[in-house]
């Protein structure tokens, strides 16, 4: 997200946004920080990973369903989330042990 005209308003809308992602997603806690200007997801149950930041809401989003199928946690209905053979699994970064 980049400023637009009122920073203030615009970290609010964000604030908004983030507190729509919570609520859709309630296995996960979301939240927005202005001074990195991105949102953050941590699962709300048990674990503390992973931990998941992006700029946009909408890859935000992604990355929970992704997070949700990688790591079986609950989805939004409760129920685990589906196995899927085709979905994409996270690689390591390069020089990573």
């Amino acid at each position: 997200m980049t400023r637009v005209g009122d920073g203030h308003a615009d970290d609010e809308r964000c604030r908004a946004i983030a507190r729509w992602l919570d609520q859709a997603h309630p296995a996960w806690t979301v939240w927005w920080v202005p001074a990195t200007r991105r949102y953050w997801a941590l699962p709300a149950r048990g674990m503390t990973v992973p931990l998941l930041e992006r700029a946009r809401p909408e890859d935000l989003e992604n990355a929970i369903r992704e997070a949700e199928v990688w790591h079986g946690i609950e989805t939004r209905d409760g129920a685990p989330a589906p196995y899927r053979e085709n979905t994409a699994r996270p690689q390591p970064r390069k020089g990573a042990r």
